[in-house]
């Protein structure tokens, strides 16, 4: 069941359409919210969270960055996991979940 929220625009802030806030689907901003946050961030679930920046310019990381994308996504109602690198150099990355 896909979850409903206040949407963001590209700079991660309220998408305000027609001078009010957009509501729609949100889960893939969920997504982008938990893989760009640190553990820590939330105040009401201090482990949500996978911190790319943590792992940006480390060579190695990816299988450590794909489970930890996959245990927070898990952890916030996601299944059906998929996250596909571009390449092994960069952190070039989709990742596609469906909310159970």
């Amino acid at each position: 069941m896909a979850a409903k929220d206040f949407l963001q625009n590209s700079e991660f802030d309220l998408l305000i359409v027609d001078g009010d806030l957009s509501i729609g689907l949100s889960d893939e901003d969920h997504i982008i919210d938990i893989i760009n946050s640190n553990q820590g961030d939330w105040k009401e679930y201090i482990l949500c969270g996978v911190g790319i920046d943590n792992y940006l310019n480390s060579s190695g990381l990816d299988i450590f960055l794909e489970k930890e994308i996959g245990v927070q996504l898990e952890r916030d109602g996601f299944s059906q996991i998929n996250i596909d690198f571009k390449d092994n150099n960069s952190f070039n990355f989709s990742v596609d979940a469906v909310r159970s």
